[in-house]
């Protein structure tokens, strides 16, 4: 843990001394230092819409000239062609082959770089590239659940350094307007909406104040339900986060323990008790020990008992 009290006991002349020697000393750091000012004085002449669409359709077309047969000719390196087969999974291979550049763009981009490379790929994902898989049948059904289950991958290890990152609220607000902004709108039977749900490793890092919180509001509607709860919880908003969790708690268990959670802290025992019951009859090995924490015998012996 830093040490606050010694940082306070330094000028900041001598602070600035120090960063000055640092900045000249350490790449990464310098790099980090220039992204941060250079964003804050350009931030308006970002990517816009139509750069994103040409970006996605270039990427579109590289995925469609994927050609497996070609592929495994190519690395089967003389042997049998066999020699790579649905055991071996030649198509993480080619997956990572593919989007290998992709990846060490990501090395030294900004954040808002970054989603909009992340939005480029998806839109091109969605767009469903025909890619030559005949003969060998590698991505079985669908090559589009398998590139987005490696672009998920890619996402959640970038997000994993983002709190590395020295970043500016305006940079911030304007990644999550990105991509809030940039990715339709989707809905399935149940009301999800599936086309942020790949971000959310990068927006429950984004979205971890009240301010920015209170930005990303606008857009509630277009995030997952329990990014919404995240911004209602952020904002301290508890009448909107129950009534939204009301509406998915039998769908999702972790839905239904942050309304659980939330009721719990409100000391709301007769909500509490009417929606545990809800919970234990839906999902009753998952909640009877949690729900027994707070459950009191004299107020609901019945479902004390049943849990």
């Amino acid at each position: 843990m830093q040490d606050k009290t010694l940082i306070d006991n330094i000028s900041d002349k001598e602070k600035l001394e120090f960063f000055n020697e640092l900045l000249l000393k350490n790449s990464e750091v310098y790099s980090q230092f220039e992204n941060f000012f250079r964003l804050k004085k350009s931030i308006d002449k970002q990517v816009n819409y139509n750069d994103v669409e040409e970006l996605s359709n270039r990427i579109f077309y590289e995925f469609e000239a994927i050609d497996t047969a070609q592929w495994m000719e190519t690395h089967s390196g003389g042997c049998d062609r066999s020699y790579y087969d649905f055991e071996d999974s030649a198509y993480e291979d080619i997956l990572m082959e593919v989007f290998s550049k992709y990846e060490n763009q990501l090395k030294n981009s900004t954040l808002y770089d970054a989603c909009v490379l992340f939005v480029a790929i998806e839109k091109a994902l969605l767009s469903q590239p025909e890619i030559q898989d005949d003969e060998y049948f590698l991505f079985g059904e669908s090559f589009f659940e398998n590139a987005e289950d490696y672009l998920a991958t890619i996402i959640i290890n970038f997000s994993k350094n983002i709190s590395n990152l020295i970043l500016n609220k305006e940079e911030i607000k304007k990644s999550i307007s990105f991509l809030a902004s940039n990715v339709e709108e989707e809905k399935d039977e149940d009301g999800y909406y599936f086309t942020l749900y790949i971000f959310i490793p990068i927006l429950n890092q984004l979205i971890d104040t009240k301010e920015i919180a209170l930005f990303a509001k606008q857009f509630i509607d277009k995030f997952p339900v329990k990014m919404q709860l995240t911004i209602y919880d952020l904002l301290g908003e508890d009448e909107n986060y129950i009534q939204v969790a009301k509406l998915f708690y039998l769908e999702d268990r972790v839905i239904a323990q942050m309304l659980l959670d939330k009721l719990n802290d409100l000391g709301d025992y007769e909500d509490y008790a009417k929606i545990a019951q809800d919970v234990f009859d839906e999902f009753p090995k998952d909640f009877a020990p949690k729900i027994l924490q707070v459950l009191e015998y004299e107020k609901t012996p019945k479902l004390y008992v049943e849990a």
